[in-house]
């Protein structure tokens, strides 16, 4: 599982973040006051972000990435669609 995982993830960072467009559903857009979101850890959580295999259920993807100097991970959830990536919604947990 751990390879599949990882094979996942250089594709998914390299072909479809790189190419496709970034569209935000509704859902996110009413939150992000709310969850004082910055789009700049939005955008870097997609591009060098992990996929978490155990929440990703075909076209939706869990995308993870820890930054240290906040000590907060941003999770990110995904639909892939062939010419665009849709983020439904994002959080931050404390820590890793």
């Amino acid at each position: 599982m751990a390879i599949f995982a990882k094979n996942l993830n250089k594709d998914y960072n390299y072909h479809y973040n790189k190419d496709k467009k970034v569209r935000f559903h509704k859902h996110f857009l009413f939150r992000k006051k709310h969850r004082n979101v910055n789009l700049d850890i939005v955008f870097e959580t997609l591009e060098t972000g992990r996929i978490n295999s155990k929440k990703s259920k075909g076209t939706k993807l869990c995308v993870e990435r820890f930054f240290g100097k906040t000590n907060q991970t941003c999770v990110l959830i995904v639909n892939n669609y062939e010419r665009f990536i849709e983020v439904k919604t994002v959080w931050f947990k404390k820590g890793k």
